[in-house]
């Protein structure tokens, strides 16, 4: 132990003053004994120590010698704010087609954020596509808003962002419908990091509904299986504007109406589908029957006044699937509302005008328009709660967001309060919004926990 320097610069002098001796040596020693004693710390980057209770101490050298404490509190770090994923994504956009012979695959794709200058930049694109030219070419002269175009952005053949590998999407339309009417939100997907492929299915798309030709092979359980091998092979090739960019092994699939079961079906004989979603589901079924529960997380989006696959029906399908899975349900909306279409339908009233005058239609008009007419919630805002849900569930069955707060209902009543009518997850959601609001959820109460829009 060292002790206190003793300054020898000066001669010594001495003290004649009776008893100055003794004191003088008493001074010296209780000097070198306080010097010697080590002051016992545990620093914590500033001379303090740690009790482990959030209490810093120290000892004092003044006043008295008795130690002093100073308390600092421990702040746990905030919890994970939500995301609002119906915004852009980081990404640009890249569009490509795949082909399978007779049949196309329209992939979307998050781009290279450089040398996009040079590209076909699409900004737009046309319903009427779907039909043969002659029935476009009719329907554009007489229910116009079956064909308008409608508004798109992405690059045509841009390069893969370097950032990948990202997780694939497969999409599967409805019977007659087509691989075109979801390419808004097929887009908006790929914005936030996914590749989405969606094949026309010939068996039963809006040509095979026209022309009552449904059915045939391929199917379109083969249009999937078909498309996920394109994609792997266009991974592995240099030469393609996917190469490489592709995570094959990460997968999802989502449908709507029939194409949702066709999802599901082949997400039971996948195994590399992680995911599955389904909008406005019709029952997922086979010759034998009734499939088993889908082993892996699932969500249902469903449209409380659909026509077609009534909400009731969708709660069945909800109730039959192994957790972990969600029910969405959007307010005031129909079987078309998830088509990009309806928002062109919507905006001209609907389709009620058109179907009395063209009665010979009312097949095509009934179903189209399901959804799309006033008094339905506007398309424009069901698409961002629908883009919003799907994107917050892949990212999250794909291990990119680490809890499920983007799903918390209540931040989807505040985010979309005029689209968003309840939700139901099992297990109950287990996480909040960082402004939590009475009774949004009740973990640990119910196998599901259901919150209307109108929840505290």
């Amino acid at each position: 132990m060292k002790g206190l320097p003793l300054d020898t610069s000066a001669p010594p002098t001495r003290d004649h003053r009776p008893g100055a001796a003794p004191l003088v040596f008493a001074l010296v020693v209780f000097a070198l004994v306080l010097s010697s004693c080590s002051v016992a710390t545990e620093t914590t980057g500033s001379g303090g120590s740690s009790s482990g209770n959030g209490t810093t101490s120290a000892s004092s050298l003044s006043g008295t010698g008795a130690p002093t404490s100073t308390t600092t509190t421990r702040v746990p770090p905030p919890p994970p704010a939500p995301v609002n994923y119906s915004r852009p994504g980081p990404y640009e956009v890249g569009f490509t087609t795949l082909s399978l012979g007779d049949r196309s695959v329209r992939v979307f794709y998050p781009a290279s954020s450089t040398g996009l200058d040079g590209l076909e930049r699409l900004t737009s694109y046309r319903p009427g596509d779907a039909y043969p030219p002659e029935v476009a070419a009719l329907l554009s002269a007489t229910v116009p808003p079956l064909v308008a175009d409608l508004p798109l952005d992405a690059y045509l053949d841009a390069p893969i962002n370097d950032e990948g590998p990202f997780p694939v999407i497969l999409q599967s339309h409805g019977a007659g419908g087509s691989n075109l009417y979801s390419s808004q939100h097929l887009r908006q997907e790929a914005s936030w990091g996914f590749v989405v492929a969606a094949p026309d299915h010939l068996s039963r798309n809006e040509i095979a509904s026209v022309a009552n030709q449904w059915g045939g092979t391929p199917t379109d359980l083969d249009d999937l299986a078909n498309s996920l091998a394109a994609l792997v092979t266009a991974n592995a090739s240099p030469d393609s504007v996917l190469g490489g960019g592709l995570d094959t092994q990460r997968v999802g699939v989502e449908g709507h109406s029939a194409g949702a079961a066709a999802a599901y079906l082949f997400a039971l004989a996948e195994p590399r589908v992680k995911v599955w979603i389904g909008q406005a589901p019709a029952p997922a079924v086979s010759p034998a029957g009734a499939e088993p529960p889908l082993d892996r997380p699932a969500m249902i989006v469903a449209a409380d006044a659909d026509a077609l696959v009534s909400l009731g029906l969708a709660q069945t399908q909800y109730d039959g699937i192994t957790p972990p899975k969600r029910l969405v349900v959007v307010q005031r909306a129909g079987h078309s509302t998830f088509l990009d279409r309806c928002q062109a339908i919507f905006a001209a009233g609907g389709l009620a005008s058109f179907l009395e005058t063209y009665p010979q239609l009312a097949a095509l008009l009934e179903g189209s328009g399901d959804g799309c007419a006033p008094g339905n919630v506007d398309p424009v805002a069901a698409a961002e709660l629908i883009d919003h849900v799907m994107i917050a569930q892949y990212r999250l069955a794909f291990g990119d967001d680490p809890t499920d707060v983007s799903l918390d209902p209540a931040y989807l009543a505040r985010t979309f309060p005029e689209a968003f009518a309840s939700e139901q997850a099992d297990p109950p959601q287990a996480t909040s919004s960082p402004v939590p609001r009475p009774s949004a959820t009740i973990p640990g109460a119910l196998e599901s926990t259901t919150v209307p829009a109108s929840a505290p």
